[in-house]
């Protein structure tokens, strides 16, 4: 994913500093995010790209899961603010 190609759709705050921006794929089966914490440098943070994910609860919350090295971090869609 280029740069120039990624326009978020929704954005979830992790603090009062910034949190993540989401862009939905085409087929709306997983996202491409980057972490913006209002850096000068934003184009020089990685993308990253993660498949949709669905919880076993009745209500099938979906998520998406980062890699920190030796475990993972979900990050749930029903807590993203869509971006006009």
């Amino acid at each position: 994913m280029l740069h120039s190609e990624f326009t978020p759709h929704a954005f979830i705050t992790l603090s009062n500093c910034g949190g993540i921006e989401i862009m939905l794929n085409r087929s709306a089966d997983g996202v491409y995010y980057r972490f913006n914490y209002g850096q000068d440098n934003i184009q020089d943070e990685e993308i990253f790209e993660a498949e949709i994910e669905y919880d076993n609860d009745e209500d099938a919350t979906t998520y998406f899961a980062h890699n920190y090295g030796t475990h993972s971090v979900p990050y749930y869609l029903n807590q993203a603010m869509r971006i006009a």
